[in-house]
């Protein structure tokens, strides 16, 4: 039987956060976005997403190829080997792909960036503090399950009460080993 569909979203931004304790990923010490593409960059390692459904993250050394280019209010270009590639198995039985970076992997991606595909795919990029934008539409994972194309339209979120970011869109490849 198929577990039920857990809530990715907070584990991606908890991972995220994990993984970058240094404090260049504060609210107040993160850089401003600005127009930037971004060459090659290094990998680094993140701690494993705790849960039974999901296998150990694949780093950059393997073989991440990210493409991304982020276009509204806040662009930029994300472009390099870095971030964790992370399957979701039922059993033995691979049924998606999670996807994470930060600031650490892309200099002046913000806090967090997460995506996964499977039954309930879904972006959460999260730029600084409470700024973040979300996306769950025009999201596809290849047949073979290691390539991630994005066409998304991202929605700014923020708490009750504060004006959110305006709008945002990415596009382009996510190829995990």
């Amino acid at each position: 039987m198929k577990p039920a569909p857990r809530c990715v979203l907070v584990i991606l931004l908890a991972v995220g956060l994990a993984g970058c304790a240094s404090a260049a990923t504060s609210a107040s010490a993160l850089p401003e976005l600005a127009s930037t593409a971004i060459g090659s960059a290094s990998p680094s390692e993140a701690p494993s997403p705790s849960g039974g459904s999901s296998s150990a993250p694949t780093t950059a050394g393997l073989g991440v190829a990210v493409n991304l280019t982020f276009t509204g209010t806040t662009p930029f270009t994300a472009i390099g080997s870095a971030g964790r590639c992370t399957p979701i198995t039922y059993g033995s039985n691979q049924a998606g792909l999670v996807f994470d970076a930060s600031g650490v992997d892309y200099p002046g991606l913000g806090a967090a960036f997460g995506v996964e595909v499977s039954d309930l795919p879904n972006i959460k990029w999260q730029v600084q503090g409470d700024t973040y934008y979300i996306g769950t539409s025009g999201l596809s994972l290849s047949a073979d399950h290691h390539t991630i194309t994005l066409d998304v339209p991202l929605k700014g979120a923020v708490p009750a009460g504060a004006i959110p970011p305006g709008p945002e869109h990415v596009q382009g490849t996510i190829v995990c080993p």
